[in-house]
């Protein structure tokens, strides 16, 4: 399975705070407040504006701007307040007018193309930022969205020329390889995709979506348990991670995202001694040629091969855990839809008793499991302890 990438969103450029002034409105002596001045009214739209206000701060822009109509700033500050209130038109309109009042108003420039690209038209978009990289060539926000705009158009080589360019200039610039490896993993150069992932991180080990498209990366490569350590890492850093095309992880509807292993016994689990009591339990049932496929001990799940009776079979392994009603499993991916046996195996640990040592126990045996049909491709799951198997008849 190919997945999905996620390259982010083209940024805008910084929002300017204006600093905050004092209004004083002059008084008619025992009477009314004069009609406020077309300055004061500006000021008080970008009070409005800095605060977050827009819908308030839109008004106050376009009576200022029927007193100043060549300001060439309240035009780029009413477009920040429509682009913020998601009228991207409008936002369009009034960017497009500063640029026309003031070419050198740079930022307007960024931001009128960071709309286009917005509004999908990338190929415009594209040309707004040319125009702002013929004036300042070392600009890397601009060559990074021009790249963006290039990606979604299909464009590879010269995205690919925008953010080596990108690199070269910010090499200490996470997005910069972020980006670029994007590229690379949609053109199928893993190898050189993993390159700049790795570099991203260096730079910003904080950088959630780099581990992910890197945890994806592997996946593509058949890597499926390193690929599960940087996912698994990418969620640690950022809970909203979202994956699309694996469901790499499946939690309980209640349930946090988990991913300090369980503990099942006081001295902490030995996963190597708890997998090889399952084995030494699958060979007294009768289950040769046994092999690990997936092996996760910081999950405390396993998947192994098996032959039974002639026939092959995929043994899921699992741990129960004292205060939990889920059981996780190892990477199901295919097996789902392939003509073998599957064996569930849900082992747990007994404290000592007056009548038996301590130790694991197979807690349940399923023989013939079928998973649920929709976790049929996932590579870990949490699913609900089966019910436990009735006592035998007297």
């Amino acid at each position: 399975m190919t997945m999905h990438l996620s390259h982010g969103q083209l940024p805008a450029c910084p929002r300017f705070i204006c600093c905050s002034v004092t209004l004083v409105i002059a008084m008619v002596s025992g009477c009314l407040a004069k009609t406020d001045s077309p300055e004061v009214t500006l000021e008080k739209a970008n009070i409005m504006s800095d605060r977050g206000r827009y819908d308030d701060a839109v008004p106050l822009y376009t009576e200022a701007a029927a007193a100043f109509p060549n300001r060439a700033d309240i035009f780029h500050r009413r477009g920040i307040c429509y682009e913020n209130l998601d009228l991207l038109s409008k936002a369009l309109e009034d960017y497009s007018r500063c640029f026309e009042l003031q070419p050198s108003h740079l930022d307007s420039l960024n931001n009128r193309g960071v709309v286009l690209a917005k509004l999908e038209r990338y190929e415009e978009a594209a040309e707004a930022f040319t125009a702002l990289v013929r004036q300042q060539p070392d600009n890397v926000l601009a060559l990074r969205n021009r790249g963006l705009c290039h990606h979604d158009q299909g464009n590879f080589d010269d995205a690919l020329a925008d953010y080596t360019a990108a690199v070269t200039i910010a090499p200490r610039e996470a997005e910069n390889w972020f980006q670029r490896g994007n590229v690379y993993m949609e053109q199928g150069r893993l190898e050189e995709a993993e390159a700049d992932y790795t570099r991203a991180v260096e730079v910003d080990a904080t950088h959630a979506k780099a581990w992910m498209n890197r945890g994806v990366g592997r996946y593509n490569a058949g890597e499926r348990k390193l690929a599960m350590q940087y996912l698994e890492h990418a969620r640690d850093l950022d809970g909203n991670i979202i994956i699309p095309g694996i469901d790499w992880v499946e939690l309980a509807p209640t349930a946090a995202v988990v991913v300090t292993p369980p503990v099942i016994d006081a001295a902490g689990l030995h996963w190597e001694t708890c997998r090889g009591f399952v084995r030494s339990t699958l060979a007294d049932r009768g289950y040769t040629d046994l092999s690990v496929v997936e092996d996760y001990p910081a999950l405390r799940c396993s998947r192994l091969s098996a032959t039974k009776d002639g026939a092959d079979v995929t043994v899921f392994i699992g741990c129960e855990t004292a205060d939990s009603g889920n059981i996780t499993l190892a990477a199901i991916d295919g097996t789902a839809d392939a003509d073998v046996n599957r064996v569930l195996v849900i082992v747990g640990y007994r404290e000592a008793t007056d009548d038996a040592v301590a130790g694991y126990i197979v807690s349940r045996f399923i023989d013939s499991w079928e998973p649920p049909a929709d976790k049929a491709h996932a590579v870990i799951i949490t699913i609900e302890l089966p019910p436990e198997p009735p006592s035998p008849a007297p």
